[in-house]
């Protein structure tokens, strides 16, 4: 019983990011654009 309550929200976690990521995959990459070009920004300000 412990050991699947302790493993729960860990499954639960993976599952939302697969899902997250299935959804909102064009989301995730202009995000990471953006980072990058944040992080270039401040690198070469």
């Amino acid at each position: 019983m412990f050991i699947q309550r302790k493993n729960h929200p860990i499954n639960n976690f993976l599952f939302i990011g697969r899902f997250l990521l299935l959804v909102n995959s064009p989301v995730i990459m202009i995000i990471s654009h953006l980072y990058c070009v944040y992080k270039r920004r401040i690198l070469y300000a």
